[in-house]
């Protein structure tokens, strides 16, 4: 069989109507559905906030509860600035 006679049948061949029940279900399903943005993202930001203050509140029994002062002390001894520190803390303990 050599393309002429698939195409001379295939050319004689009629597809049968489309109903139009069948055509309006095609066309109501072709439409797009619009949805707004907080509809689609809200409940991704629901579940972010949700994860946040999770992470948030597990992580609070571990924070130092180490004073201003204190952080101030160790961050000059670990820099090599302990006698400025102690200079500053000292001009400002004398002035008060």
């Amino acid at each position: 069989m050599d393309d002429d006679s698939i195409n001379q049948k295939l050319a004689i061949l009629v597809p049968p109507a489309m109903s139009a029940n069948l055509q309006e279900r095609i066309l109501a399903e072709a439409v797009p559905v619009s949805h707004s943005f907080s509809k689609r993202f809200m409940p991704i930001a629901a579940s972010l906030l949700a994860i946040c203050l999770i992470g948030y509140a597990a992580f609070q029994p571990f924070q130092n509860n180490e004073t201003e002062t204190e952080t101030w002390q160790e961050a000059a001894l670990d820099l090599g600035f302990e006698e400025i520190y102690t200079w500053v803390e000292n001009e400002e303990n004398f002035t008060q």
